[in-house]
Parts: structure tokens; C-alpha cells; sequence
């Protein structure tokens, strides 16, 4: 078994950038689809409503009640660099 102690490493993620939905007009970012259940956790914890379509590697996350500012600044606040809880198996 593995020590539970924390690391030095951090867990590096991607920025992502907002962009404006063209049949909406609702902020929508582009979620490589390694990081979508990451980016979904992150959202729930602060409660924003989004919905999200595959589209190959990517999912397309529309967010339902933010405007772009607000959408870029909770993106900004999930990319930055966490520390690597490790694994304890």
C-alpha cells in the first residue's frame, strides 16, 4: 500500500477558452475529452448549470446561465495548477 502523504507534483491542466455558441449565443468552451469529467466536477462544486454534446475528441460544454465573463473566470479557476492527490492503490 501506498503512502496517503501529499506529493510535490501538481496536476498541470489545460486552459481553455470561452467562445460564444452561434445557434445560442450562450458562452461554450471545447473540453478535450480527457479532462470533460474533471471540468464537470469542478462545475458542480460551484453549481453552474451547463449542458454537453460529443463531438469527437472533444466535448462542447454550454453554459445555461453565465455570461462569458463570469464562464472565462470559473475556467481560469479550474485550469490552474492543483496538487496531485496521488493514488492510494
Amino acid at each position: 500500500m501506498t503512502s496517503m502523504a501529499p506529493t510535490d507534483r501538481v496536476v498541470e491542466r489545460p486552459f481553455l477558452q470561452a467562445e460564444t455558441c452561434p445557434t445560442t449565443g450562450r458562452p461554450c468552451v471545447r473540453v478535450p475529452s480527457a479532462w470533460l469529467w474533471e471540468v464537470v466536477e469542478h462545475l458542480s462544486y460551484d453549481r453552474v448549470a451547463v449542458h454537453y454534446r460529443n463531438e469527437g475528441d472533444v466535448f462542447v460544454v454550454c453554459f445555461e446561465h453565465t455570461d462569458a465573463v463570469t464562464t472565462q473566470q470559473i475556467l481560469n479557476d479550474w485550469a490552474r495548477p492543483v496538487p496531485d492527490p496521488g493514488r492510494n492503490w
